[in-house]
């Protein structure tokens, strides 16, 4: 699941990234695609610069090296599953929901514009005002919790369940 979850996300990343690439072919052409939203006509390009790097690296690059993981380690050392499979569970619906609500500051009209990096002075109310980086925020919240749970099951797995 973590395969398909995570080639929706890189799916999701490369229209995006289409997106950046459509704009840079004419700048200051007044794309309307790209003018859509609340606030400056280059406020939305920021949010797409945005969401298009944390999606990448966040939901996309890491999360595979997961779900990798997740099919691999068991075969590797012969276990028949995951220690906590109810744990593993957790980890893969906290990444998609993480995602999902980082996300959905473009449907709330606001989404995050601080660039990929989530530069703190960027982030203040004073230069982001929506509720935008406040979903990316909780987003990565619930990534950082998929981790760790994921982290937890793979150390137990391997130290408990390895085969002689």
């Amino acid at each position: 699941m973590y395969f398909f979850a995570t080639l929706l996300f890189g799916f999701i990343g490369l229209a995006l990234s289409l997106l950046i690439r459509l704009q840079l072919y004419q700048p200051n052409s007044g794309t309307a695609l790209l003018d859509w939203g609340p606030g400056e006509p280059g406020e939305f390009y920021n949010s797409i610069v945005t969401m298009h790097g944390a999606v990448m690296v966040l939901f996309f690059a890491s999360p595979l090296s997961f779900g990798f993981a997740n099919y691999m380690v068991p075969l590797q050392i012969g276990a028949k599953d995951m220690a906590f499979p109810r744990l593993n569970a957790f980890s893969f619906w906290a990444f998609l929901l993480g995602g999902l609500v980082a996300a959905s500051g473009f449907l709330l009209g606001g989404a995050a514009d601080v660039g990929w990096t989530f530069y703190s002075p960027l982030t203040s109310l004073e230069y982001s005002p929506g509720n935008g980086v406040n979903l990316a925020g909780a987003g990565l919240v619930l990534l950082v919790m998929s981790v760790t749970a994921s982290t937890i099951n793979f150390i137990v797995t391997i130290l408990n369940h390895r085969k002689p």
